[in-house]
């Protein structure tokens, strides 16, 4: 399923789209609506399990790297985010790019992304990308 080339022109065409419009953009990537179990354990949809406020949740970029498939070893997919703060913390970061993350980039355990009870499919770019 993964084909670099072509994951980096989805990759220029959301930064595209991002110079246009990033408040737009942002509002997209933070969306992530409740799902259903058959979704959170999809193998490559990249969704997380239920937290305090209800059940599992996944977004636009979990469901565009579902597309793609996962890095092997992790549930983290091609297409990450690089932004300029705390995007779980802080409601005023800024998305600075949409980046590929390769197959070596750094990522945590898959463990780590279902447990974390917050949707997290920016996390592995935005946090451990090269």
């Amino acid at each position: 399923m993964h084909n670099e080339a072509e994951v980096r022109r989805v990759i220029a065409f959301l930064n595209d789209a991002l110079a246009i419009d990033p408040d737009w953009v942002k509002a997209m990537v933070e969306h992530r609506p409740y799902c259903n179990k058959g979704i959170e354990d999809h193998p490559t949809i990249q969704a997380v399990g239920s937290d305090e406020a209800g059940g599992p949740a996944a977004g636009f970029i979990g469901l565009l790297n579902g597309i793609y498939g996962v890095r092997p070893g992790t549930t983290c997919g091609y297409i990450g985010v690089d932004c300029n703060g705390d995007f779980l913390n802080s409601p005023d970061y800024k998305i600075l790019k949409f980046v590929y993350t390769p197959d070596d980039s750094k990522a945590p355990p898959a463990d780590v992304i279902k447990n974390l009870g917050k949707t997290v499919d920016m996390v592995p770019a935005a946090t451990w990308h090269d």
